[in-house]
């Protein structure tokens, strides 16, 4: 009877334990994609007032001007990742410092958050781009 018990035991605690690294993994994960969208601002906003400032652009401005909202919006959505509250906020805060959500969740919104970011980049190449033409 102990041994049976015993070997319930050990299944459960095994089964918490792969439970927690999945959970850890799709935290690192979110953190990973936050971190790296953070670096990216900064080049983001540095394009978008040069493009601003250039006169060569003047015909993209309605372009240069909704790649702004967006990112405007962008950091309105920004959600920090759990765990990751110490790394660095240099120009930029989180709307919600954080949220009830499960670790899979976290990570979607992260990855979402990554694939506007990137359609944000991109406006900024087409912008660039255009000049050339």
């Amino acid at each position: 009877m102990l041994t049976r018990h015993t070997t319930l035991l050990l299944i459960l605690i095994a089964s918490g334990c792969d439970n927690a690294k999945r959970q850890s993994d799709l935290t690192n994960q979110a953190i990973v994609i936050h971190n790296s969208m953070i670096k990216k601002v900064d080049g983001i906003e540095r394009a978008l007032q040069e493009l601003s400032n250039d006169s060569t652009f003047i015909h993209q401005q309605d372009s240069i001007h909704v790649a702004k909202n967006m990112l405007a919006s962008w950091k309105l959505e920004l959600v920090e990742v759990p765990g990751n509250e110490s790394h660095q906020h240099d120009n930029h805060h989180h709307a919600q410092q954080s949220i009830d959500v499960t670790d899979e969740q976290m990570l979607a919104i992260q990855e979402e958050l990554s694939y506007k970011l990137s359609s944000i980049e991109k406006l900024i190449m087409r912008i660039k781009s255009a000049k050339q033409e």
